[in-house]
């Protein structure tokens, strides 16, 4: 049900097993986003102008967050391995936006 328009990694680009029309044509055909911002526009949930205004502010989000992952300092040796779940769970759990993050209680 998913396709993958790139390769496993850098040393994979990908289209040694596939041609560029097959990947060309999934991504025409059946790709997830392009299937709901049709479905947005064919039932006018939305108009063109709000989903490219959308587009726009998603895409300064990433902007803004691959900007702060560039500045930001490594971290340190011993926090490598911290929040990885091994054993105990972390005390909150994570989601896409921090602040939504959820403390967890133990009963």
């Amino acid at each position: 049900m998913t396709y993958r328009y790139h390769g496993h990694s850098m040393s994979d680009p990908g289209i040694s097993y596939r041609t560029r029309e097959e990947v060309a044509g999934v991504r025409l055909e059946r790709d997830c986003i392009e299937r709901v911002r049709n479905l947005l526009l064919e039932y006018k949930w939305a108009d063109e102008s709000l989903l490219k205004s959308i587009d726009k502010e998603i895409r300064q989000q990433v902007d803004k967050a691959v900007e702060f992952a560039k500045n930001s300092k490594e971290l340190p040796p011993e926090e490598l391995f911290t929040e990885v779940y091994r054993g105990e769970v972390a005390p909150y759990v994570r989601t896409p936006d921090f602040r939504k993050s959820v403390k967890q209680y133990s009963a």
